[in-house]
């Protein structure tokens, strides 16, 4: 579970703290530019932790599923469906979580001013 809320707001940015396990003690800060619709990590939560994964595993991974579909009897991924990989990225445990919530809200025109996010 993470919680978050938003302390700061220009017409350029919006900057949300964010709490893991809602520990108000060992937060992070999250930055949305409202331009782009981008986000940056401005401070990763001492609780929080993050992963390279490599272009390689993204690879694999699609590979994988293609392996599934065909085992189900169905037509391996198009490019519409999943883009073959070209870069690793980095995944960040709590913090992707506030992103995706803000984003999905952002893009359908609302500012989140807090929200909590559970998963498990």
């Amino acid at each position: 579970m993470v919680s978050f809320t938003l302390v700061a707001e220009t017409e350029k940015t919006a900057v949300y703290r964010y709490c893991p396990e809602g520990d108000e003690r060992n937060c992070g800060m999250v930055t949305l530019f409202k331009e782009t619709g981008a986000f940056e990590i401005t401070k990763l939560a001492p609780k929080d932790f993050s992963r390279r994964v490599t272009l390689e595993e993204v690879k694999a991974l699609r590979d994988s599923v293609n392996v599934e579909r065909i085992a189900e009897g169905l037509p391996e991924l198009t490019e519409d469906d999943w883009q073959t990989p070209t870069k690793g990225f980095v995944t960040t445990f709590y913090a992707d979580h506030v992103i995706a919530h803000v984003r999905e809200a952002f893009e359908q025109g609302t500012l989140l001013r807090a929200g909590k996010a559970a998963w498990y």
